[in-house]
């Protein structure tokens, strides 16, 4: 608030004759202008006259509030407590200036008399009656000091007159509480990232994948290339017509790539869920990227930082869908490191066993879980309370922005993996019916084949999760498949992710059974290794289809 309050622009802050108009009955906005700089966002604040407050009204003070976390300033909101309080809880939390409420100031006569030279606490402003507030105007009239300053080319000759009577913080008009001041609900100066350190790192510091498509030819005793062979099978009709298929037999550390209408967008339902379990893993290396040789006094304060740095190009990375932004507190446990500006980043957890995760399934207690048994219950177990909760703490613009960046989505063509519902009912933006979860198999199968090569954001968090993968909690399609096969065969590694769709109104031309994943299996002493997407099919044509990609493979890698 020491940045926030005093830097401050033309528009003077709770002097009536200063303030700037904005558009809307009632409302101005107040605070700081000009642009937000370092790790350190201003803070502009929105003036709310009045008691009460109409729909139209509250959805203005919506679109305001979200406008300027756009640009990458912190949101603030002054009015009467009936209304601030509609707005207190928030993450990231907005800061409250509460006018009126509570009891006059402690040994007042509540008349209008002057305040002490330090507002502190006098009383502090959670007794406006707004738990959250910062500041709280308790007094009957403007009575502190005006601050003056400006006067260069960079800043342009100010005047503003508080009319706070008690704050958070030391008394905002002394220079040393602007250096003081811990926490007012936003980025001080004095508190936040190092003055010398800012964030520079991006959101989205990776490229795309190197995950080359190399057409498979004829090999060992497979006499076609792999596309050739699926193409064969449909045409025997081994393969359902339906059945859109990607795979990339890894067996010899290569990529050698096979398909059948493989760029074909079709409704994959809980498949999806890849995207946010990829985004997860994509935002701890970035962040931890990001705060490393970063001063800052307390864990919540880098995190401010953070999204002060990121908020502008996260929020709009698909600038014509509705703008939003990892929760990073709910998502990170932050500590500091063993040495100075060092951090340790991972995911809130409170260590549940994988039987834990398995008898909370479907259960209420989802939702009190922490950030990890939440995304682990969507990826393992495809707990749709697991899930929805996990897309909302990370937001569509930076699951969406991941796919777009490693080369999964292909935001041109419209083509990739795609998600804009959370499985809970929430939606980005206007989404069809049965469009807000959407693939095409060469997608899919990238995305595994990554894991497989250890390439996904990292060779680290690629392991990770091959092996949460590897632990579903849900049935295989492709490992029932080769189950039924005589002798049943088995896979030593199934790290994989299936999509399951059975309701009356699912399209004709939409499959109701899809399945994703990297497989591993010993066959005449060589381990078999392939990235695998079959989409759009039953479970029974599923099964069948894996059974023949395995046989192709398998012919492949036999000399």
């Amino acid at each position: 608030m020491d940045e926030e309050l005093c830097g401050l622009g033309r528009a003077g802050l709770g002097h009536r004759a200063d303030l700037r108009g904005t558009k809307g009955p009632g409302r101005r906005r107040v605070g700081g202008a000009g642009r937000p700089r370092g790790a350190s966002a201003r803070t502009l604040y929105l003036d709310h006259d009045g008691e009460t407050a109409d729909t139209a009204s509250l959805n203005y003070v919506e679109s305001w509030l979200a406008a300027i976390a756009a640009a990458g300033y912190r949101a603030g909101l002054r009015a009467r407590p009936g209304i601030a309080a509609r707005f207190a809880g928030r993450d990231p939390a907005l800061a409250l200036w509460v006018v009126g409420g509570g009891g006059p100031a402690p040994g007042s006569s509540g008349s209008g008399d002057t305040t002490a030279a330090d507002f502190r606490p006098q009383p502090a402003p959670g007794a406006s009656g707004v738990a959250a507030a910062v500041l709280w105007r308790h007094t009957a009239r403007e009575d502190s000091p005006p601050l003056t300053g400006g006067g260069s080319p960079d800043l342009p000759a100010f005047s503003i007159a508080a009319d706070w009577s008690s704050a958070v913080m030391a008394n905002p008009l002394a220079a040393s509480a602007f250096t003081a001041f811990a926490d007012a609900g936003g980025a001080g100066g004095g508190s936040g990232a190092g003055a010398g350190t800012a964030i520079s790192a991006s959101p989205f510091p990776f490229t795309a994948l190197t995950i080359a498509v190399n057409p498979g030819g004829p090999k060992g005793q497979a006499t076609l290339g792999i596309s050739d062979a699926l193409a064969a099978a449909r045409t025997a009709k081994k393969i359902d017509p339906k059945i859109k298929i990607a795979v990339f037999d890894m067996t010899d550390g290569g990529l050698d790539y096979g398909k059948l209408d493989d760029e074909a967008m079709v409704f994959t339902a809980s498949l999806n869920k890849i995207t946010a379990l990829g985004a997860a893993f994509a935002l701890r290396e970035a962040l931890r990227a990001a705060v490393q040789g970063v001063s800052a006094a307390t864990a919540k304060d880098l995190l401010t930082a953070v999204e002060a740095a990121w908020g502008a190009t996260v929020r709009k990375r698909f600038d014509k869908r509705p703008a939003d932004f990892p929760k990073l507190s709910r998502i990170f446990n932050v500590t500091p490191g063993s040495t100075p500006a060092s951090w340790n980043v991972g995911f809130q957890s409170d260590g549940k066993s994988p039987s834990e995760l398995a008898a909370l399934h479907d259960q209420p207690a989802v939702n009190s879980l922490l950030f990890l048994e939440r995304m682990l219950l969507m990826a393992q177990f495809s707990d749709t309370t697991g899930a929805g909760l996990t897309i909302r703490d990370l937001g569509f613009q930076y699951i969406m922005g991941t796919m777009a960046t490693l080369g999964l989505y292909d935001a041109t063509a419209n083509k990739g993996l795609w998600l804009a519902k959370d499985y809970v009912g929430g939606q980005w933006g206007t989404v069809p019916s049965f469009g807000g979860q959407l693939a095409h198999a060469r997608s899919v199968a990238t995305f595994f084949a990554a894991l497989g090569k250890g390439v996904f954001v990292g060779s680290g968090p690629s392991t990770e999760m091959v092996n949460r993968l590897d632990q579903h909690g849900t049935r295989s399609f492709v490992e029932e498949g080769l189950g039924m096969a005589t002798p049943p065969l088995a896979y030593s590694v199934h790290a994989m992710k299936i999509g399951l769709y059975e309701l009356d109104d699912l399209p004709a031309t939409s499959g109701s059974a899809d399945e994703g994943g990297y497989y591993e299996r010993t066959a005449e002493g060589k381990t078999l290794k392939y990235a695998l997407a079959i989409l759009n099919g039953t479970r029974e044509t599923v099964r069948s289809a894996a059974r023949v990609v395995d046989e192709i493979i398998l012919q492949r890698n036999t000399p």
